[in-house]
Parts: structure tokens; sequence; C-alpha cells
């Protein structure tokens, strides 16, 4: 082996030589990577990968201090001890529930337990909960639990333990505390450790559940909580929709079908004065439902309202859903008050209060979202008002800020309990300010009217205006730009536009304070706004009519033959000839003549075209006057709009007649450059003037 000066060996050249240590090194390396690879296969294994390396990679640079801030977080323990055959029990209804993707549970399935927290304890009964095999996979099972011997814990005599994921994690916290603040009944809603049986099984969601405690801490006098029954929509799905996709339903589970129930109702139809609240606020609901009574006629309007906006700030959708929705009778107001529940907070993709269109998952098409309640609801127009004016409210950046900035230490201390255990969780908060920008930008569209003068005549204005959106229009006011705008009383509004549907435009007809500067040259401008916001916008009126129908209506060539409108011609007996009567007549209409017959004049014929009348024939005209009495048409007040020959085939013949005053027709669409027009149609002018067409 041969050393190079200066360079001192190692150990391994020393054991191996140096062709030896190179391969060693090589064998070491690769060891290396042998080790690395079974570390992270035992890792995944075992779970540590996804409790501590994944979400560790998934926070990045902030991990170290969520961890340490996480350690500094002192949250409250529940423990809870089973026997071993009842834990059996829960073991085996989760393992029939996974094999069937759903969880049905009864009053049977409780299983009596022992319970402790801050020092106390108490004697319960639990079983499993969820509506979904979500609430029961790995370890972190989801229970029920009621408190017996009319004691509390944490002064709740009934609540939920769940996985924080099943709420999308601190999002559901906020969303609780949002309510809150707005006065709507919210549930307690905080994060605790767990264990099971001297297991520790880390955090949960602890979730109030629907007692009289929860209206209590609320605020709120006594009274029914109620809800759409969903235990039907659950077994319909696993029956008929989970077995036999893209089949159709029975409907049993529909929304129109459910019952109206109330928690606890058997209690309540024992009692015979909470009987008569109960059965109250059950036939309101109903009633509601079947179209009977209005929605301000049901529910707390402004709470209601507030909800809705809340709703769609926080991407709350889920919770708003018709089998989600809880509502407390006020006995007071005689009004049914939401209450927030189970929100799964997400981005926003549509609003409460319109028409919503989801991708359907069997077609791959748009289709329109099926919300029966939701429909009945936003029907209201009040209500409508009321709630698009909330939705303004809660979209400002200013109402974020304001959010955030008085719950900064309460998410602050519930986001470093989770993070115990879910390092990668991250703040609500960009998510709430991503709907607040969208909310706002749906109330603010780039267009939302298309209008146009429909006719001003009689010294009255009538315009058409089309809502081009999903959200209603509410018209203000109109008049000249630049001048003051009449307003509407009563103010006109427009439906909005639904899914898949042309634009359809309303009649409109002005006030007389408007009629006289809108006739005028200067362009006409309308004042909108959406109902219940303050935002008010002008949008500019097109001179004629947008809809195709206006347009068409007034097109000569589409409109049928009248001559028998007009007393003054004779139709022969075979219906080859229409003879036009000597004398002077006034037409004030189109005059439209069918093809297949001879339209003649002779002298001492005048016609006189006024109010933008016309002749239109698609049969060929014989008119033979003479010098001393020339045939006459002519237009005394200037808007004639001549004469037109179409299609006629055969050749007309004109002698001695005069055409005077008569202007080409241009209006509505259809443009001609003459005052006499002949279009396939041959003719022959012997001795005629025209003089002073335009």
């Amino acid at each position: 082996m041969r050393v190079l000066e200066g360079a001192r060996p190692t150990a391994w050249t020393r054991l191996f030589g140096a062709r030896g240590a190179r391969v060693g090194l090589r064998l070491a390396f690769a060891a290396a990577l042998g080790l690395a690879f079974l570390l992270g296969a035992a890792a995944q294994s075992t779970g540590f990968w996804g409790v501590i390396v994944r979400p560790a990679l998934e926070a990045g640079v902030e991990a170290p201090l969520r961890w340490v801030r996480a350690r500094l977080a002192n949250p409250r323990r529940i423990t809870v001890d089973l026997a071993f055959d009842d834990y059996q029990r829960l073991a085996l209804q989760r393992e029939r529930a996974l094999a069937a993707q759903a969880l049905f549970a009864s009053e049977d399935d409780y299983v009596s337990a022992r319970l402790a927290t801050d020092g106390k304890e108490a004697r319960v009964k639990l079983r499993l909960k969820g509506d979904s095999a979500a609430h029961l996979q790995g370890e972190k099972w989801s229970f029920r639990v009621d408190v017996k011997g009319g004691d509390t814990v944490l002064g709740l005599q009934r609540f939920s333990l769940h996985h924080p994921a099943t709420r999308n994690y601190v999002s559901e916290w906020l969303y609780h505390r949002a309510l809150a603040r707005e006065d709507i009944v919210s549930l307690l809603y905080e994060f605790v450790e767990v264990t099971l049986n001297g297991k520790d099984l880390g955090i949960y969601a602890l979730e109030e559940h629907f007692e009289k405690q929860l209206i209590e801490r609320n605020r709120r006098r006594e009274g029914p909580i109620l809800r759409l029954d969903e235990e039907l929509m659950w077994r319909e799905a696993h029956h008929l929709v989970r077995s036999f996709r893209g089949a159709d339903e029975s409907g049993y589970g529909a929304y129109e079908a459910s019952a109206v129930d109330g928690f606890k109702s058997g209690q309540l139809l024992a009692d015979p004065v909470a009987a008569a609240t109960f059965t109250k606020a059950a036939a309101l609901l109903d009633a509601f439902r079947r179209g009977e009574l209005a929605t301000s006629e049901v529910f707390d309007v402004e709470r209601l309202a507030t909800y809705f906006a809340l709703t769609d700030l926080l991407g709350a959708e889920h919770g708003a859903r018709w089998h989600n929705l809880r509502f407390y009778f006020n006995p007071v107001t005689s009004r049914l008050e939401p209450i927030g529940f189970d929100a799964e907070c997400k981005p926003t993709q549509y609003l409460s209060g319109i028409e919503a269109t989801i991708v359907d998952g069997h077609t791959g098409k748009r289709r329109v979202l099926d919300r029966p309640l939701h429909e009945r609801l936003f029907a209201d127009a009040a209500f409508r008002a009321r709630y698009f004016a909330e939705l303004e409210r809660v979209s400002e950046p200013a109402y974020v800020d304001a959010l955030f900035r008085d719950l900064a230490p309460q998410l602050a201390a519930a986001t470093s309990v989770l993070h115990r255990e879910f390092l990668q969780i991250d703040s609500p908060e960009p998510l709430v300010r991503r709907n607040q920008a969208y909310l706002r930008a749906l109330l603010r569209p780039h267009r939302a009217i298309r209008a146009g003068v429909l006719t001003a005549e009689d010294g009255g204005l009538h315009l058409e205006v089309g809502n081009l959106q999903s959200m209603p229009i509410e018209l203000l006011a109109v008049g000249p730009a630049g001048g003051a705008l009449a307003k509407l009383d009563p103010t006109v509004v427009l439906a909005p536009r639904r899914f898949g549907e042309l634009v359809a435009f309303a009649k409109v007809s002005l006030p007389a304070a408007a009629a006289k500067p809108a006739a005028a040259p200067a362009p006409l401008r309308l004042r909108w706004r959406i109902p219940g916001t303050s935002r008010v916008v002008e949008e500019d009126v097109a001179p004629s009519p947008w809809s195709a129908l206006a347009a068409v209506a007034v097109d000569v060539t589409r409109k049928a033959a009248n001559l028998a409108r007009f007393p003054f011609i004779e139709l022969a007996a075979d219906g080859t000839v229409a003879q036009i009567r000597p004398g002077a007549w006034t037409l004030r209409e189109d005059l439209v003549v069918p093809p297949g017959l001879t339209l003649r004049a002779g002298p001492g014929t005048r016609i006189d075209l006024v109010a933008r009348a016309k002749v239109f024939s698609r049969s060929p005209l014989e008119w033979i006057g003479t010098q001393e009495e020339p045939i006459e048409l002519v237009s005394s007040d200037g808007t004639g709009e001549g004469l037109i020959v179409a299609n006629a085939r055969e050749t007309s013949r004109f002698e001695h007649v005069r055409f005077e005053g008569l202007r080409s027709s241009s209006a509505d669409g259809y443009a001609l450059t003459g005052a006499l027009t002949f279009f396939e149609a041959p003719v022959e002018m012997r001795f005629c003037e025209l003089a002073r067409n335009r």
C-alpha cells in the first residue's frame, strides 16, 4: 500500500487498504439508506409517521414554535373508564358499522361508564355516534355521553366527544364563537384530552348537545328545540343510494317527507304546558314548509338573516342543510331561532340566498342544487332583503378584522391545544378572508341589468329591463344621464335569472317626471341596488329594446296580411285583385298585402302615411293615374316609411303617380335606404314624380 506524503491513513485504510476502504464506504452508505427506509416503514406502520413526522413536515418552519406553545397549553383532561364487556360491545358495534359504512344507533347501544374531569367524577352512559364511518376510524371513536342521575359534567347533561377532523378542527370552534358574538344560539365547543381505560387517545372535540342547559347558557327562556328528523334520510341513503348508486330513490328520506321532531319530545309531551308549546312550535315549522306561512311569520328574521350571512362568510353550508338545521322556539317572541351545528367550514362556493349550482358527480354536468328549504325561506322578500343587508355587513373587511381581533387570545389557546397532536393545523383566518372577498365580489357584479327603451308614445315612456345575474335587483330611479333621476314609487324588483335560463325582460313604465326628459336626445340611466344593501349603482339604458321579441314584433316582414282592416280596399270575389277606392285615405299603421293578387289604384286616389306607417306588398301593384288626377303616396307628418314591394315576381306598373315626403324604413332593425324599395320585384314607371323624399 502506498500512502501519499502528508496524508494520514484513516481507520478504514489501515484495516482494509485503499480499495477496501472505498468498498466499505459504499456499503456503509447503502446500509444508512436501508436503515432510513426501514425506520420510515416502521414509522408508517406504527402511526408515528402520521402523528409526528408528516404533521411536522406540513407545519414547516413553524413546527418548532407550534410544538413549544402546544407543550405550554393545559387542556382539560377527561378520563373514561369502561368495563371490559362494555368496551367489547362498543368494539363490536364499531365493526358492524364499518362493514355497513353506516351507524344506526339506538338507546339499546348505550353502556355504563365512569367519567372524571376537573377533579369531579360522574356516572354516565355512552355509545358510539356519527352518521358516517369517519367517526369510527382508528382508535379515535366518536361518543355520545349522557350524564346519569340529573348530574352534569362541565354544566352539561349530554355532549359528544369526536375527532377534531370530523368538524374541520379549529374552524368549528370559530364558527360557534362567531355566532355567539351575534347573539345566535351556539354550542359549547372546546378541545380536550381524553383517556379511555388508561389509554391516552389524544385531543378530542367536546360538543354540547341539545338540552335545556344550551338554552340557559345562551340567555333564553326555556323552550323546545326542533329539527326535521333525518333518520329516514340516512336509512334511505344506506338502503338505496349507496347500494344502487345512480338508481332512483324511493323518496321516504326526503325533506318533504321528514317528520317535524323535537329533542326530548317524549318528556315534553308528558308535561301539559311544555306539550302545548312544543305542539305550537312544530305546527309553525310544518305550516311554513307547506307554504301556509311566510318566513317572517315563523322565524326570528333578524337572527336567521345573520345566521345565513355568517354561514356564507365562514363556509358553513354543511350546517345549513335541512337535516342539520336545529331551531329553538322562543316562547316570548313565538318565533323559531337557528342554532349553529355541524358547520364543517370550507371555501364558500355559493350563497345561501341564491340559486346554487354544483357539478353532478354522475354526469359531470353543472346542475341546480336541490335546496327546497332554502327556496321557501328566501321566497319571503322581507327576509331576503334582510339577509342581503347582513351579507353586506359581514363581508366588509372591517368586520373580519374585528372578528379575529376579538377572538385572538382564545383562538390562539384553542389552536395550541390542537397542536399537541395536530401540528399541521393552520389558523382559519385565510379561509374566512377568502370567503369575505368572494362575498364582496358577488355583491358587486360588474354588470347586473340590461335595459332599453321599449316605447315612447302617448306621452309615456316604457322600458324593458332584464336581470343578468342570480341575485334580485331593485330598480330605484330613472332619468337623463347627468340630470336628476326620478324615483320609482313603488320600486320595481326584478327576479334573479335562474341557472340555464335566458334573460327575462320586464316592462317598466316610468313616472311622468321621468317621461319628458327621457324622450329627449339625452341618454337615460337607471339606478338600482341589491335589495337590502346600501350600494347604489347607475347603468345606461339603450335607446332601443334588447329583447328579441320586442325587436321582431314590429318587423313588417313578419306581420300578417291585413287588407280587411282598411274599409277603402275592396277584394274581388275570386281573390286575385284588391282595389283601392278613389279618395283621400290616411294610414296610421302598416298596410300589408299578401302574395297571389294585384293591388290596384286609379285616378283621384291619395294615401297619406303618418305615424311611421308604410305599404308592404308581396304582390305586384298597378297604380294608374292621369295627368289631371295623379295618384299620390305622401306623408303629411314626414314620418311615412314609403313603399316596399318584395318577392312579387310579376311586374308592378306606375303611371302618373306622385311620391312625396316619404322616408326610408330604418327603425326597429329593418333598415332600408330608399323611400321606395323593390326587391326581387320588377317595376315600370311612367310619368311619375319623386319629391322631397329622404
